[in-house]
C-alpha cells in the first residue's frame, strides 16, 4: 500500500499520453488570404462620419472614416486589401489620397 500513490501517479501520467490530440480544421480567419490592390475609389455616399466608396478595378465596396472636405463624387487613389472570400471580412483600406488632376 505504500507504493499505491506512486503507482496511481504513474498510471495517470501514462494514461494521458494515450490520447492523441486531434488537429482542428483551420478557422475561417486562418484560412483567409488577403491581396493588396491599387486602384481608384469614388465616394458614392456620405453617412454620419463614414464615406462609402466604390473601388475599381473589381467593383469592391468599402467604407472609411470621412474627412470634412470630401464630397460625393470625389475620387481617390487607394491601396486596398481584398479578401479571397467574402466570409473573411470587408476590404481594408491601407492608403487613401485624393486624386488630383496631375495624377
Amino acid at each position: 500500500m505504500r507504493h499505491a500513490p506512486l503507482i496511481m501517479a504513474t498510471a495517470l501520467i501514462g494514461g494521458c499520453s494515450i490520447f492523441q490530440s486531434q488537429e482542428l480544421p483551420l478557422s475561417e480567419e486562418q484560412d483567409c488570404k488577403w491581396a493588396q490592390t491599387r486602384g481608384v475609389a469614388e465616394l458614392v455616399r456620405l453617412e454620419d462620419n463614414k464615406a462609402l466608396m466604390n473601388f475599381f478595378p473589381g467593383e469592391h465596396h468599402f467604407q472609411t472614416p470621412k474627412e470634412n472636405d470630401w464630397e460625393k463624387g470625389d475620387e481617390f487613389k487607394v491601396l486596398l486589401e481584398i479578401p479571397s472570400r467574402t466570409e473573411c471580412g470587408q476590404p481594408r483600406v491601407q492608403e487613401i489620397h485624393p486624386l488630383t488632376v496631375t495624377d
